[in-house]
């Protein structure tokens, strides 16, 4: 045997002394707790929490490109305010292949994603949870949203160059989380929301995405006025506000 056999043979050893499957680098126990100083990180095999959510490969919530579910620990608990990530192994051999993403307890919120349960079973990719000091002290709600939309209009049409540029602020399923999804983006006024026709798929590159424009960027748009909107089918634009208590 080569010293370089013997050196692979000792790193698979070390690998299943760890819980670490050699073959594919992610825990071998489904739901694997990982201990770091101070945090604690619940592992969940074969889980997508950011599934159909995630429209730009750099864009919400990406934190970087990793070889190994400790790298995407660690690059996940480097950002304080991540609650929960997504590792998407190597093994996938694709685009995604490597990336991690990394959520904040809103955004989870906003997501619907907050329960295990709701997560997408997808092999060869790996969602962790990220407990903090003080999270049980910390925990976040929705704001309430005064939301006006109107069906079959479009805001934004034909004035988008860049599908995940100009104001795009996520994909969503629902138009409670469209408008949430707005609501994120610094001096928001108005939205759009272009629908799923099909849940089960991505029925074109548009499908999903929401984008929110400032009254600035949509009076420079021509579109500040709601009749200079342009009618177009499964689309939906309105006005979202948040609602304080009296």
């Amino acid at each position: 045997m080569s010293f370089d056999e013997a050196r692979l043979q000792l790193t698979r050893q070390r690998m299943i002394q760890n819980g670490i499957d050699p073959a594919t680098g992610l825990p071998m126990d489904e739901k694997a707790v990982y201990n770091k100083p101070m945090h604690k990180v619940k592992i969940y095999r074969d889980c997508n929490m950011v599934y159909g959510r995630v429209g730009n490969l750099r864009g919400d919530g990406y934190l970087g490109k990793v070889k190994s579910l400790e790298e995407a620990i660690d690059l996940a608990m480097a950002v304080p305010t991540v609650r929960g990530f997504v590792f998407h192994s190597p093994r996938t051999r694709d685009e995604w292949a490597g990336r991690v993403y990394g959520w904040t307890e809103l955004r989870m919120l906003i997501g619907d994603r907050m329960n295990p349960a709701s997560w997408k079973k997808e092999r060869n990719h790996v969602t962790g949870l990220i407990e903090r000091p003080g999270d049980d002290a910390d925990t976040h709600e929705l704001p309430r949203l005064h939301v006006k939309s109107t069906g079959n209009l479009n805001m934004v049409y034909s004035k988008i160059k860049d599908k995940n540029g100009d104001g795009y602020c996520g994909m969503a399923v629902t138009l409670k989380e469209a408008a949430h999804l707005a609501m994120q983006v610094p001096e928001a006024k108005y939205f759009t929301w272009h629908q799923p026709r099909n849940l089960s798929i991505l029925s074109n590159e548009w499908s999903r995405r929401v984008f929110a424009w400032s009254q600035k960027r949509a009076d420079e748009a021509g579109r500040g006025d709601k009749r200079k909107w342009i009618p177009e089918a499964h689309v939906t634009s309105g006005t979202i506000e948040l609602k304080y208590a009296p």
